[in-house]
């Protein structure tokens, strides 16, 4: 009887030990899934190697691949448990699901934002009707692009990138999942904050007789919702939605927040860059004309190029060559010549043809695309990096600029707060004239 326990137990342990040796001998991982090579076994020893045999062991393990296709085919969040559960038993938990476990799978909690609070002398006559409570800001949009019928796609990271459906990049800095979950939305107390302070700035520019806007692009996860992985989201509103809906009930109309528009011209072509953060001239182009008509001014006309593209910053973040992709270009059907003159704080654009009221721009690595074709909207327009916080230099050009002349502050969405405190400085120096 002794002996058939022994063998029973020899018989189990093979069982569950000869499979895994086997499959490394004969298995092969595919590493055009992930977009980056594998972990390999080290060779020489160091005061990492058992991290590395661990990383090389989950990299390679037996049908990697077979497991995360079969996320895609999963359609119940029990099932789904269950191989997490397995998986991790039989493989152990890899370091992305280790760091993002509270956005696969549970919701994310609201993140403390550092504010500063804003005393002003803001007139506040403004009539509205009185607006909706936060918690109904939901029930008052919808985004048909949100589609919550999708197959289930696993969250995967590699550092500050993570992979969605289709092959598209998203960048994962600068708390980007916060704005897309909704995780970080304003109590309208603090919005109502944030309108003072934008009101403050164009009061003064409106006794200047300058024009006044704030253009905030959504970041690229918001336009193209559709290829994100499977996230659950706090709010289906998410932050800049509500304030821009806010804003709007309060008769603010100088916030530019143009996602609709970059969301219904995709009908047409992408506006984003599949492998890279920002959006393409063919979006910057929908986004001028959304702040154009803004501004009661007319949208410009324009032929669209098509071309092949490979790659981006996030393809580099990771490494990867990058994914062969159509990009879009624009060409005006107004012929409009610039020329371009530099120094160290500023570039400035110069359109001969054009008529002589000037515009300034002060924004952040978007304004790439977008400030040539703006630049031939003016005879003048100077453009200004957010990110040298040289706010002397940013009220002295301000004060150069004369009645029908714009001002624009942008900003990606992640970065909203950067334009929120560029506004506060430079209402501080309102309060106290630079000598």
């Amino acid at each position: 009887m002794k002996i058939v326990k022994k063998i029973m137990i020899i018989i189990f342990i093979l069982i569950i030990l000869l499979p895994a040796p086997l499959s490394f001998i004969f298995y092969r991982s595919d590493s055009s899934n992930e977009k980056r090579e594998k972990s390999e076994f080290p060779t020489q020893l160091s005061d990492d190697y058992f991290s590395k045999i661990n990383d090389w062991f989950n990299d390679n393990s037996p049908f990697r691949e077979s497991i995360i296709r079969g996320y895609s085919n999963i359609d119940t969040k029990l099932e789904r448990n269950y191989l997490n559960f397995m998986n991790d038993l039989i493989y152990g938990k890899p370091k992305e699901e280790v760091d993002r476990k509270d956005i696969v799978t549970t919701t994310i909690q609201p993140t403390t934002i550092e504010t500063t609070t804003i005393t002003t002398d803001v007139d506040t006559t403004i009539v509205a009707n009185e607006y909706p409570l936060i918690e109904d800001y939901d029930n008052q949009l919808s985004y048909p692009y949100l589609d919550k019928n999708k197959p289930y796609y696993p969250y995967s990271e590699n550092g500050n990138v993570f992979y969605g459906r289709d092959n598209w990049l998203f960048f994962n800095g600068d708390c980007a999942l916060d704005f897309y979950t909704g995780a970080n939305a304003l109590e309208n107390e603090y919005m109502g904050e944030v309108l003072d302070s934008f009101l403050k700035l164009k009061q003064y520019l409106d006794k200047k007789g300058v024009i006044f806007k704030i253009l905030i692009l959504p970041n690229k996860e918001q336009v193209y919702a559709d290829k994100m992985p499977t996230i659950e989201l706090v709010h289906q509103a998410k932050m800049l939605q509500r304030l821009n809906y806010y804003f709007k009930s309060r008769e603010f109309d100088d916030f530019v927040y143009p996602l609709e528009e970059l969301i219904d011209a995709r009908a047409n072509y992408d506006t984003y860059y599949m492998q890279d953060t920002h959006w393409n001239e063919y979006g910057a182009m929908i986004g001028l004309n959304a702040l154009l008509k803004s501004a009661g001014l007319e949208g410009k006309e324009f032929n669209v190029t098509t071309k092949k593209t490979i790659g981006g910053d996030l393809a580099q973040l990771i490494s990867y060559d990058g994914d062969e992709y159509s990009n879009y270009s624009v060409e005006w059907k107004e012929n409009v010549s610039v020329e371009v003159s530099e120094n160290s704080a500023s570039k400035t654009y110069i359109s001969s043809n054009v008529s002589e009221t000037n515009a300034i721009i002060i924004g952040d690595s978007f304004r790439g695309a977008f400030v040539p074709n703006l630049a031939k909207c003016f005879h003048s327009t100077t453009s200004i990096d957010i990110k040298s916080n040289d706010i002397e230099y940013y009220y002295s050009m301000i004060e150069s600029l004369k009645p029908g002349e714009m001002l624009i502050i942008e900003g990606v969405e992640r970065f909203f707060f950067n334009v929120f405190n560029c506004i506060n400085s430079i209402n501080d120096c309102i309060e106290i004239p630079l000598e």
